[in-house]
C-alpha cells in the first residue's frame, strides 16, 4: 500500500456512493473502500483540527503521484497516543462527501 499525505495540501474525496468503512485494532479512523471493487480509497479520521487523511495512491491510479518517494513508516509498538500524534502531523486536511445511500 503506498498512501500520500501532505499536511499543509488539502483533499477533498466525493463519491458517488456511500463507502464501505473498517477500523482496524486501534478503532482510530476509518478505512474507506470502494463497495463496488472494493479497492482501498483514503483513511480518514476526525481529529482536533478537523477532519484529517491520506489517499491511496496506487489503487486509484494517481499518475501525479505515484511516482513520489515512499517513506516507510513502522507502526509496531506505537501506542494510540503516538498514533494520533503522527497523524495529526502528517495527514492531509480533508473533506469527504458521499451519497446518502
Amino acid at each position: 500500500m503506498k498512501s500520500a499525505s501532505d499536511p499543509e495540501g488539502r483533499l477533498q474525496l466525493t463519491a458517488s456512493k456511500r463507502l464501505t468503512r473498517y477500523r482496524f485494532g486501534h478503532k482510530t479512523a476509518d478505512f474507506l473502500i470502494c463497495p463496488a471493487c472494493g479497492t482501498y480509497v483514503a483513511t480518514h479520521m476526525e481529529s482536533p483540527r478537523g477532519a484529517i487523511g491520506v489517499i491511496n495512491v496506487v489503487g486509484l491510479n494517481i499518475a501525479e503521484l505515484k511516482n513520489l518517494p515512499a517513506t516507510l513508516t513502522l507502526l509496531e509498538g506505537e501506542t494510540t497516543e503516538e498514533r494520533l500524534q503522527r497523524r495529526m502531523s502528517r495527514w492531509t486536511p480533508m473533506t469527504l462527501t458521499e451519497a446518502a445511500s
